[in-house]
């Protein structure tokens, strides 16, 4: 897959789709299972006032409960479409501390500034997963931690995984 089915991803979804992702966690039949995985994130990351990447955000929702728990928040995300809807979660949840960049994980050019970075649920969309967390490696802090939450084994070839790179061309790996 290409990243382009990534940048064009809400075009593609159509309205119900864009309004479901902007109204997640609570949006998804998943949202306690998303709930869940954050709160364990947040118990593993160093004490709030950390600096911390969020990478891969899409909407937002994760760097708005990152910062709302204290963080300083970076989000970035491919999808200069996913950054519009990640600010308008940034103003409903009232995330004074999170600022997005458009950005390509892979092209990251940070160099020791944060204290922690978290991929969740989007570092299986990498094409090349190895140069993404070499790039936010650099970007950490000596000492910095790395936290990543994947769906798992068997992702790329769900009915899910398979239904999304046919029908909006993004990349789904986990094998």
């Amino acid at each position: 897959m290409t990243k382009q089915g990534e940048i064009d991803y809400v075009k593609n979804i159509g309205n119900e789709g864009m309004l479901h992702a902007l109204n997640k966690p609570f949006s998804d039949s998943e949202c306690g299972f998303y709930l869940i995985d954050i709160g364990i994130i947040i118990g593993l990351l160093p004490e709030p006032l950390a600096k911390l990447l969020d990478l891969g955000v899409g909407t937002g929702w994760t760097s708005a409960f990152f910062a709302k728990r204290g963080y300083e928040v970076l989000g970035q995300d491919i999808c200069p479409d996913m950054i519009s809807l990640a600010n308008k979660n940034k103003d409903r949840y009232q995330a004074l501390s999170t600022s997005f960049i458009i950005s390509d994980y892979e092209n990251l050019e940070f160099s020791e500034e944060f204290d922690c970075a978290v991929f969740y649920d989007s570092l299986h969309h990498a094409e090349n997963e190895h140069l993404a967390l070499e790039k936010v490696y650099k970007a950490l802090k000596p000492g910095g931690v790395l936290i990543t939450a994947e769906p798992g084994k068997g992702h790329s070839k769900s009915l899910d995984g398979k239904k999304a790179m046919l029908k909006y061309g993004v990349t789904e790996k986990a094998d």
